[in-house]
């Protein structure tokens, strides 16, 4: 990759209750108003939720954000 300068959050929703495919969408909030910017179904849905969601396992992977700022070490949750 080039030498990117991102530094935003995104919101995932996601909702896999009803016999459908499921859906996940991701939006971007900017001034207190969120603009969907993409959604998937089916399959990639629940493909992209998986990879969201899981925790890589590796050297030095202990399940916590690591932070640089002023806040502590949260536990990733499942």
């Amino acid at each position: 990759m080039k030498n990117l300068r991102i530094n935003e959050s995104l919101i995932i929703g996601v909702d896999f209750s009803e016999q459908d495919e499921g859906v996940l969408i991701v939006g971007r909030q900017k001034n207190g108003e969120v603009t969907i910017i993409n959604a998937f179904q089916g399959k990639e849905a629940f493909d992209i939720y998986e990879k969201l969601i899981t925790v890589k396992k590796g050297v030095g992977n202990d399940g916590t954000v690591k932070t640089g700022g002023a806040m502590s070490k949260m536990p990733v949750q499942r």
